[in-house]
């Protein structure tokens, strides 16, 4: 795809999401042209439901860039609201419920631990932070690529909820090369990732052999990362099972590959479905 030709514009400054708990720093590079390249993602059409991801050019350096689409809180109300209850505002639900959020809160605490030197080990493909995409950025993905970022979702409401900015959000990774899934010599080393997650408060909530490369999660887009509205609200027992989702599905996973594991996974529930109780309001 032809490199587009660069328009200044404001950078953010602020980190997101805007409440309690990690962020994440805007993309250093806010300004410069992107060169589009290859859809990345067309093996794994779930991924649609949230967004794209495209192989691009910024600065002269390749990345992995996720485009996502406009999400409201309101296709999903009947989960959320069980927790949170029905006085819950809008604004702070899309903080908890949005896949952009979910990836700017995970790969913020990602930051803050390797800042501080708690973690040395690449858990995570790398991000480095998240971007606005400008109009022609869109109009070209629209053009090009055939892209619906789904802003027939965008009422009022949503466009308060995210206080009037409706410019299409990315976030920008790695490019990550090497070998997709999991395998019986490296599904130990897949585990320890998954438990250290666990352990910074990230629970990524979509364990599966395609979300792995080279042992490292590429993706956080369902993931809840502690302090969390759902968590704080629900009571010990579906808190815990929520926590130990990850082991769930990291079993289901071997099993599903035909891998027996000898990792030490943490006993867990089955039922790891919200019961149906309203749960006091943050």
């Amino acid at each position: 795809m032809p490199r587009r030709k660069a328009r200044v514009v404001s950078s953010p400054t602020a980190s997101l999401p805007p409440c309690p708990g990690p962020k994440l720093r805007p993309f250093r590079h806010q300004d410069a042209s992107i060169k589009w390249g290859p859809r990345l993602d067309t093996a794994r059409p779930e991924t649609g439901s949230q967004g794209f991801v495209f192989q691009a050019e910024i600065a002269s350096r390749q990345y992995a860039i996720k485009v996502f689409k406009f999400y409201h809180p309101k296709s999903n109300k009947f989960y959320w609201e069980t927790y949170l209850g029905k006085s819950y505002p809008l604004r702070k639900a899309l903080f908890y419920t949005d896949p952009f959020y979910a990836e700017c809160r995970a790969y913020g605490r990602i930051k803050e631990t390797r800042d501080e030197r708690k973690v040395k080990a690449n858990v995570a493909t790398r991000c480095h932070g998240y971007l606005f995409l400008r109009t022609e950025d869109m109009n070209f993905l629209r053009r090009e690529a055939g892209i619906d970022f789904d802003t027939n979702v965008i009422d009022e409401s949503l466009k308060r909820a995210l206080g009037g900015n409706i410019q299409v959000r990315a976030i920008v990774k790695d490019l990550e090369t090497g070998q997709t899934g999991v395998q019986k010599h490296n599904i130990e080393h897949a585990w320890r990732n998954v438990s250290l997650l666990n352990s910074l408060g990230i629970y990524n909530r979509d364990i599966r052999a395609d979300n792995f490369m080279n042992c490292r999660i590429v993706d956080f887009g369902l993931s809840w990362t502690e302090p969390h509205a759902i968590l704080d609200n629900a009571d010990v027992d579906e808190a815990r099972e929520q926590r130990l989702g990850d082991c769930a599905q990291f079993e289901e996973m071997a099993e599903l590959e035909g891998i027996k594991t000898t990792a030490k996974i943490p006993p867990f529930r089955y039922n790891l479905r919200p019961r149906k109780k309203t749960w006091k309001a943050a």
